[in-house]
């Protein structure tokens, strides 16, 4: 790294910057170290996945096949599946399965703070497929795009 460690950041968002060139800003953002995915569906947000991998492996930086294929399409039964098993998302999918309702504080406090910032999200949260997504916004109220909430 030129001038030391202190650059890096800069140097890899310039680097994905050439890499991802052509990529519109409809598909992925890079920001310092991160490369942000978006996409109005889950479906085109799976297709802009698949082409930023085929950008990174036509770049080697990926470093295995088998990264890459982790985000091969999941069906909607494989993503609800994750979500009830991940211990902050499945409380807060189980009662948006069974009512449209907000839990009272009470039914939530006992869980985890992650389900309990969820919780605070229940009015951006949406089900379709099972699945549940998260409304986000931009700043200024011109875009809006549906997020599948994905377990760590």
């Amino acid at each position: 790294m030129p001038f030391g460690l202190c650059n890096t950041p800069a140097t890899f968002e310039r680097l994905m910057e050439t890499v991802l060139h052509g990529l519109s800003s409809e598909t992925c953002l890079v920001y310092l170290d991160d490369i942000i995915i978006v996409g109005r569906t889950f479906e085109e947000h799976l297709n802009n996945l698949r082409k930023l991998f085929q950008r990174l492996q036509k770049a080697r930086n990926v470093s295995s096949l088998t990264s890459a294929r982790a985000w091969d399409p999941w069906s909607s039964c494989e993503i609800q599946k994750a979500q009830l098993e991940d211990p902050a998302i499945k409380p807060i999918l189980e009662k948006k399965l069974n009512s449209a309702d907000r839990p009272s504080w009470q039914e939530i406090a006992p869980e985890s703070p992650a389900t309990k910032r969820y919780w605070a999200l229940w009015d951006s949260l949406h089900l379709k497929d099972g699945v549940l997504y998260r409304r986000w916004e931009s700043d200024d109220g011109s875009s809006c795009r549906w997020q599948p909430i994905l377990p760590k």
